[in-house]
């Protein structure tokens, strides 16, 4: 059974205004107790954010809070290699970056065979509806086809490697 164009046009419109709204993508992580009070929106790093004027904040507000944790995440960011030399971002990732987006991939999987299960839907269905939900693959270039098709590979991939193939 194929998506109706009236549904896909519909679930468009709702990936459309999550990926704006930066929807948070259901990804499983597991917080620190020390960090379990902070509020995570997204865990991608904002568009916009300049690597120089973040550490320039969190050294004025060293200076003016005369909290030396602010200027411990400056000595972090730079230690850790995220700041480079010139005050820029690095390319480097983080040791939780491939699980962060491996637990995102599985959830959305997890979504997707969740709808076929109960709602009885066929993967394409469930993988737009997904999708939209969680505003998957929502990047300038992505388009919402692409992002259902990958949503549709990767449940493939999932089923044939056996990791929790449907009853």
């Amino acid at each position: 059974m194929m998506l109706s164009a009236s549904r896909l046009k519909e679930l468009e419109k709702r990936w459309e205004r999550n990926r704006k709204r930066g929807s948070a993508r259901g990804y499983i992580v597991e917080v620190p107790d020390d960090m379990a009070d902070m509020n995570y929106r997204a865990l991608e790093r904002p568009p916009g954010l300049r690597a120089i004027d973040f550490v320039q904040e969190l050294e004025r507000l060293a200076l003016e809070w005369g909290d030396r944790r602010f200027a411990h995440a400056v000595r972090a960011l730079r230690e850790l290699g995220i700041v480079n030399e010139r005050g820029g971002f690095s390319k480097k990732r983080g040791s939780h970056a491939i699980s962060l987006k491996a637990s995102a991939m599985d959830y959305a999987v997890a979504k997707v065979w969740g709808l076929m299960k109960e709602r009885n839907l066929p993967e394409q269905e469930a993988s737009a509806v997904v999708a939209a939900d969680l505003g998957w693959g929502a990047t300038r270039t992505t388009r919402f086809e692409s992002a259902i098709q990958h949503l549709r590979q990767a449940s493939g991939r999932a089923r044939r490697m056996g990791k929790g193939a449907r009853d």
